[in-house]
């Protein structure tokens, strides 16, 4: 099967799932899947347009952060450097009780009544 790389790569740019790109090409969402294992080509052309779409989201993001837009500010921190930048802070206890001498000490301590 031939595909237009320039096609898939512009699609796939552009956020199509697999099957959106599958119903696109006006094929089978498995004929896609597998092409895709053994054609290294289309492999290729879907990683680019993969790697296009996110530099171009990401460029935005950067863009409306850096002018002032503090939502995208906010979003871009959280994402960026998540443990510096998080609504919330957890402690965590981890607490072991061996039961089964609580459970001993209570009926010793019950039966001496």
């Amino acid at each position: 099967m031939k595909f237009d790389l320039e096609k898939v790569e512009e699609l796939v740019s552009r956020g199509l799932t697999f099957r959106q790109l599958a119903t696109a090409l006006d094929i089978n969402l498995k004929t896609l899947q597998r092409h895709k294992k053994v054609n290294e080509e289309l492999q290729s052309a879907i990683d680019l347009g993969r790697a296009k779409g996110l530099a171009v989201v990401s460029n935005s993001l950067i863009e409306s952060a850096s002018g002032g837009n503090f939502t995208a500010q906010i979003f871009y921190l959280k994402n960026r450097s998540s443990e510096d930048w998080r609504d919330r802070f957890e402690n965590r206890v981890d607490i072991k009780v061996a039961m089964r001498q609580i459970t001993d000490r209570v009926i010793e301590s019950t039966s001496d009544e």
